[in-house]
């Protein structure tokens, strides 16, 4: 057979079967499905089968136990470690430190899977996990301050701990131990920008961790004044500007610590803040009320009483002025 300069064999038109190609191209492949997974036909399945599969599925899902527990604490563990090692022989050379910083992310995430199993929290304790937690709400990277908390809304559902019974007694035991409340407002909270989307959703999940453990421990709000997170609920509720999500979180906050213990509505009168607030507000309230009062039917003769009661003290003002 003769070859090309560059070894390859020519095909003479004479052997090729002409009738065979076009017979080859008329047969169409059958193609499967794209939801066709593990076997079985969307067309034929009945609901047994698709069940069954699904089944099949699930079997292969990862049983989160103690082992696995230990696993992924280790992990997390191995990773801040590295992180932090890391941050410190390369600070000033951030690309040298961010492949370490991706993991500890990632570490973070897989600790998701254990928000399921409430059982397990009081393993989640021993292991010194929640120490690491609250160490990491200190870290430099926002993202990674953004992650942990992220985390402890879900390990804080309420829902979760009212399933978890001794567990998430303990885990929240260990939060409060550890100054949950102190080191979200000083280290965290603080520190977001809220003009950053991320970290604006950061600060919103962080009071949402308040309310979840507000709502399993009610005593837990002595603890939110003494650490700081009621100045800080005071300071944004009557932040001047647009009524945020935030904003309006940081309101329902502020008015269920001054409904649930005594000591923040001592520490609200003690605030000048908070004693100017209460004034203005109750002085608009007021003006309200008057004018309600000074109109409809019976206005003018409130007008005639308010002039006989108080009208001395204004005509006394007046001259003062003067």
């Amino acid at each position: 057979m003769e070859k090309s300069r560059h070894g390859i064999p020519y095909l003479k038109m004479s052997s090729i079967d002409v009738a065979e190609i076009l017979r080859g191209s008329a047969e169409v492949p059958v193609k499967r499905s794209r939801n066709d997974v593990t076997g079985v036909s969307v067309n034929t399945t009945n609901a047994e089968d698709i069940l069954a599969a699904l089944e099949r599925d699930d079997s292969q899902a990862v049983i989160i136990d103690e082992v696995v527990v230990k696993k992924i604490v280790m992990q997390l563990e191995k990773k801040c470690l590295r992180n932090r090692e890391m941050r410190i022989k390369y600070g000033d050379e951030p690309a040298k430190f961010m492949e370490s910083e991706v993991e500890l992310n990632e570490a973070i995430q897989e600790m998701h899977a254990l928000a399921t199993q409430p059982e397990l929290y009081g393993l989640l304790v021993d292991l010194g996990a929640t120490i690491t937690l609250l160490q990491l709400l200190a870290h430099e990277n926002s993202d990674i301050v953004g992650a942990v908390i992220n985390l402890l809304q879900e390990l804080t559902d309420v829902d979760t701990l009212n399933e978890g019974e001794g567990g998430a007694a303990k885990l929240i035991d260990a939060l409060v131990g550890g100054q949950l409340i102190e080191t979200l407002v000083q280290q965290s909270v603080e520190r977001l920008d809220e003009t950053v989307k991320d970290e604006a959703d950061a600060i919103h999940n962080a009071l949402s961790v308040v309310e979840n453990v507000l709502d399993f421990r009610p005593a837990f709000a002595d603890s939110c004044v003494e650490q700081g997170l009621f100045s800080w609920l005071l300071r944004r509720a009557t932040q001047r500007g647009t009524l945020d999500a935030n904003k309006m979180y940081a309101s329902e906050l502020l008015a269920l610590l001054l409904q649930s213990t005594e000591l923040a509505r001592k520490r609200l009168t003690e605030k000048v803040d908070g004693f100017d607030l209460e004034r203005k507000q109750s002085r608009e309230s007021a003006l309200k009320v008057l004018d309600y009062a000074t109109n409809g039917v019976e206005g003018k003769s409130n007008c005639a009483k308010f002039i006989d009661i108080l009208g001395e003290c204004l005509i006394h003002n007046m001259h003062c002025l003067r």
